[in-house]
């Protein structure tokens, strides 16, 4: 693995699994409502540099699927999953709530997809099964000049030119005037 990549697993991933050293202390967790998803953007960011940089990927690969595994030992059989990763079993932790915990879950469970094949939007030529339609969302109507312009119209946005003069108009004179408690 590169140099950048050997460090991050080094220090964030003692015995191969994920551990948020700023807030997941040997005694206590500490940690605030952000960083209980931290885990998961560490997972993606790593499962980026192994396909953004393919010769990163077997070093990479062995990392997130041993923490995912310790992810994966931290839930429960409802889908509720825990914080602490190493500890082979639910913590319990939720005193922040636990969508942190199912973010960072969800995003190391799906970091070991990176080897499927066919990845990315799918396309005629790899798998789609959607029918294109050229003409979806044209309205012929568009085109169509507007109708012409009615004496009742005229009327109407005279009227309506007049109530927003005189309402801007007066409430400059009442702006303006020395009207008040004190006057």
């Amino acid at each position: 693995m590169d140099g950048l990549i050997k460090k991050t697993v080094e220090h964030f991933f003692p015995d191969g699994i994920m551990v948020e050293r700023a807030c997941e202390l040997e005694d206590k967790v500490q940690c605030n409502v952000d960083q209980h998803s931290f885990k998961g953007y560490m997972h993606r960011a790593l499962a980026t540099a192994a396909i953004v940089a393919p010769f990163t990927q077997p070093g990479v690969m062995t990392v997130l699927k041993s923490s995912t595994a310790g992810c994966v030992k931290s839930c429960l059989a409802d889908g509720t999953c825990g914080f602490r990763w190493t500890t082979g079993s639910y913590d319990g932790d939720v005193a922040n709530g636990p969508a942190g915990q199912e973010m960072s879950a969800l995003a190391a469970l799906t970091t070991l997809l990176i080897d499927q094949k066919n990845q990315g939007p799918f396309t005629n030529k790899t798998g789609g099964t959607s029918i294109g339609d050229p003409n979806a969302g044209q309205n012929p109507n568009v085109f169509l000049p507007p109708p012409p312009v009615t004496t009742g119209w005229r009327a109407g946005a005279g009227i309506l030119t007049a109530v927003i003069l005189a309402s801007m108009l007066g409430g400059l004179a009442w702006i303006s005037a020395e009207w008040g408690e004190n006057s």
